[in-house]
């Protein structure tokens, strides 16, 4: 068996992905805004309200800092490897972090 490099592999994980950490924050702006604004309140200075913002803001924000918050605790592994003896590019997805054995992914094959 040759020599392995690990040079050909990436491997990343949620917690290290700026789309959870942004999912996170901006859902929990949206809920503290929607918690913070009285809707009745929730007028411009023209007098048009509209009071059923505020409680979609706070739906919203809550279903998105859920989706944020639930991969970051979950985090969720993905990357790649080529191997360089067969130029198979092997891949995983959604190898959750108290796995040991990554899952997913069949072999593909990369031109030489």
């Amino acid at each position: 068996m040759a020599e392995h490099r690990d040079i050909l592999t990436y491997s990343s994980c949620a917690r290290r992905s700026v789309v959870a950490w942004g999912m996170f924050i901006i859902g929990l702006i949206f809920v503290l805004a929607a918690i913070n604004i009285d809707p009745r309140d929730n007028c411009n200075s023209s007098g048009e309200c509209a009071p059923w913002l505020v409680p979609i803001a706070f739906v919203v924000g809550a279903l998105v800092g859920l989706g944020g918050l639930g991969r970051l605790l979950a985090n969720p592994n993905y990357g790649s490897r080529i191997d360089p003896e067969t130029g198979d590019l092997i891949w995983w997805k959604n190898a959750l972090a108290r796995q040991v054995v990554m899952r997913g992914g069949s072999p593909l094959r990369t031109s030489r």
